[in-house]
């Protein structure tokens, strides 16, 4: 059979069929064997019909897909089934269109005499889809790589329905464990503020569902129990489907914890003006006891009165060293200490006039580990650690107990001493064992000044030591003072 261009337009025959695909809004072309066009019925803008007569079609699309183009063809000229694809087209003078193709067979009789290409034109579709791939893929990219977690909550089903990896850091969980976990099992039962957590986290949904770009601070309750304060930023994301929630949310527990340590230094502050204050009116009264049991201890001659008033010159000389620790302490100085002192001597002191203040039912235990236990600490401030250490254990326990005092030298090879006060009292919460040494706090109700512990706490820390504190509720609590040895 004769397959030229001219003896397949013959074949084809009367006017009809061409009237016909002229009226075919999509592009419409005849190819030969080798993918050369017989007929055109439109060309693109600016161009003829006429003049794509003769051309070959595998010219007009990419190298890499000509081989496939080619083998199609073939198939279709060998009795092949029809195909459809979509075809990226390139023109001479480098326009690029997309076309949605669909070839077969033109058939006279019971040959193939040539392909019939119909083209629509997708390229607008084709350039709306790469606009959008880019979008998704620049806002994939702009969420994965934000700094702060990014979680897209759906609000319909109450779950997560794609975070970034910071929010899978941030929250404990793999990506698939926190798009299957409900978020609101994540949550306390009660914010810091007393309201629960539900209530409250439909209320900024809410505000967010309605326009407003709610921002606020929220506790989280990690995998492994840790809670962690978040700030949180919602706002509605555009959805035909779905009610779309975007959550930025930014860990603010360290920053939280600076806050809390800057109200902490705030009532230290606050407690060395009282104590300032305190000091120099208890100065005057001292001065007084001072002058007058001096006169005593000049004028009395009997031995038991002496005795009473050399006391009362003591005691008072005890309350000017305490007066001069408060005075230190409310001028943040570091009080200077000329030689070590052996903790050991302070340990035996201290035990022989406390006992009688711990009652029968409590029994002081003296542990001391090592001959010698040196601390380069004041002396009167050493004695009020181990006073204040003491008393609070005694609090701790109703009924019958013990206290364990300690002292013991270069724990662990350094070169710090240790002075360690365990008893076997109620022990302490979590919540109480964060603020024991809050200046003013305490457990005691009116029966506590709420001083002794955070005194304790500046001793120990103008001193250059560490406080290391143990405790459960039910077990008692270890309470260890490292202090600077030789």
């Amino acid at each position: 059979m004769d397959t030229t261009p001219g003896s397949i337009s013959a074949e084809l025959g009367s006017d009809l069929w061409q009237s016909i695909a002229h009226a075919i809004p999509d592009r419409l072309l005849l190819v030969d064997r080798e993918g050369k066009i017989v007929y055109a019925n439109r060309a693109r803008a600016g161009g003829s019909a006429s003049g794509l007569l003769g051309r070959n079609a595998l010219d007009y699309v990419p190298p890499g897909s000509r081989v496939e183009l080619e083998e199609s063809l073939r198939q279709i000229f060998e009795g092949g089934a029809a195909r459809s694809r979509e075809q990226r087209v390139i023109y001479a003078d480098g326009a690029e269109a997309w076309y949605a193709t669909h070839t077969g067979p033109v058939m006279v009789g019971d040959q193939v005499v040539a392909a019939v290409i119909v083209a629509r034109d997708i390229t607008d579709i084709k350039r709306a889809q790469f606009a959008l791939a880019e979008s998704e893929a620049r806002y994939r990219t702009l969420v994965e790589y934000a700094p702060e977690a990014i979680v897209m909550f759906d609000v319909d089903s109450c779950n997560f329905v794609e975070v970034n990896e910071n929010a899978c850091t941030l929250f404990g969980l793999t990506r698939d464990e926190l798009l299957a976990a409900n978020p609101f099992t994540m949550n306390p039962a009660l914010q810091p503020d007393g309201r629960r957590s539900d209530e409250v986290a439909w209320e900024h949904i809410a505000a967010a569902l309605a326009g407003e770009v709610p921002c606020f601070e929220w506790l989280y309750r990690r995998s492994d129990g840790a809670e962690i304060y978040c700030e949180i930023r919602l706002v509605q994301m555009p959805s035909l489907e779905r009610r779309l929630i975007r959550g930025s949310v930014t860990d603010v527990t360290q920053h939280h914890k600076l806050e809390q340590q800057i109200r902490q230094w705030q009532r230290m502050d606050a407690l060395g003006q009282l104590a300032g204050g305190i000091a120099h009116d208890f100065n005057n009264v001292l001065t007084t006891i001072l002058a007058s049991a001096d006169l005593l201890t000049t004028d009395l001659k009997e031995e038991e009165p002496r005795a009473d008033a050399q006391a009362i010159v003591t005691a008072a000389r005890h309350g000017a060293a305490l007066v001069s620790q408060l005075l230190t302490f409310a001028r943040r100085q570091t009080t200077v200490v000329s030689e070590a002192l052996d903790m050991n001597d302070v340990a035996r002191e201290m035990a022989t006039i406390t006992r009688r203040l711990l009652g029968p039912d409590i029994t002081l235990i003296l542990e001391l580990k090592s001959a010698e236990a040196l601390a380069r600490v004041d002396r009167s401030n050493a004695e009020q650690v181990v006073m204040n250490l003491l008393m609070n254990a005694r609090d701790a326990i109703t009924g019958s107990g013990s206290i364990y005092l300690t002292v013991a030298a270069n724990r662990g090879g350094s070169r710090y001493t240790l002075l360690r006060v365990r008893d076997t009292g109620s022990g302490m919460t979590p919540e109480v064992q964060q603020r024991m040494f809050e200046p003013f706090f305490t457990t005691k109700g009116g029966k506590g000044t709420g001083l002794g512990l955070s005194t304790v706490y500046g001793i120990v820390t103008q001193a250059g030591g560490t406080l290391d504190v143990k405790t459960a509720v039910g077990v008692g609590t270890t309470i260890d003072v490292l202090l600077p040895g030789e």
